[in-house]
């Protein structure tokens, strides 16, 4: 088992897990490598009563969304003509838990990829191309500058998609403090595992790593949440790193960080 680990995921998303490694006897560093940042969608909200469908790429993107249509109305309440539908199964849990909290005219459910497969765009495609009508009309609902995949497709079988962004990731700025427990982990040799989430999380790490003069000496392994991820934060790593690929759910990233070597 691991002694340390360093998580990089936005603040909100750590606590869980930070507590559950922690009282497994591991170290742990928080050290988002980003921040969230909602955008002001005001004046140009979409309506989901428009779509057949809504898709959110992730917990931000449906957090977001739905604070800014209670926010416009406090009353509103999910439309039972737009299916909902999402890219991971944490992000249907999401949806789920916030819309048992207001009164809906029948069960909720969310399409989204099965939890033993990867949770990504292409695995909800198989799911929502059995599911959509021809000439759908969908909500396609994400960060700026976000993966362009899923909406290419959609928009190359005929389906009218609609793109709204709710959220930017901006990187985040590391503290003296944690600066400081880094260069200690340095100078005892080991950075432990990092658990690194994103192509963008981890351009925003490398920056700091330059930005405060890191040095040579990088973290023994990681995990990532995608097999896109590997090679790339591979690459990062020292020569022979294990880099394991896990779900992106606190219960599958607490196994793959404990067992890492």
């Amino acid at each position: 088992m691991v002694a340390r680990v360093v998580l990089t995921r936005p603040a909100p998303r750590q606590v869980a897990l930070k507590q559950a490694l922690e009282a497994a006897g591991i170290e742990v560093l928080a050290l988002p490598a980003l921040e969230i940042v909602a955008l002001d969608t005001a004046g140009r909200l979409p309506d989901p009563c428009e779509f057949d469908v809504a898709i959110f790429v992730s917990r931000t993107a449906w957090q977001t969304y739905w604070q800014a249509l209670r926010a416009q109305d406090p009353c509103f309440v999910w439309p039972m003509t737009c299916q909902l539908a999402s890219v991971g199964a944490s992000t249907a849990q999401a949806i789920e838990q916030d819309l048992k909290q207001v009164a809906l005219e029948g069960e909720t459910f969310v399409l989204t990829p099965d939890a033993d497969t990867t949770q990504d765009s292409e695995s909800l495609w198989h799911q929502l191309r059995q599911a959509l009508r021809p000439g759908a009309r969908v909500l396609l609902v994400r960060g700026e500058a976000g993966r362009d995949w899923l909406a290419q497709t959609l928009q190359a079988q005929g389906f009218v998609t609609h793109i709204h962004e709710t959220y930017r990731r901006e990187p985040a700025q590391w503290s003296a403090s944690a600066i400081n427990t880094l260069r200690q982990w340095q100078a005892s040799g080991s950075l432990g595992t990092w658990l690194i989430t994103s192509a963008q999380g981890l351009s925003a790490i490398q920056a700091q790593w330059r930005v405060h003069a890191m040095g040579a000496v990088r973290p023994e392994g990681a995990v990532v949440v995608h097999p896109r991820l590997q090679a790339l934060v591979g690459l990062w790593l020292p020569p022979l790193s294990s880099v394991r690929v896990a779900q992106p759910d606190d219960q599958s990233l607490f196994i793959a960080l404990t067992q890492q070597r």
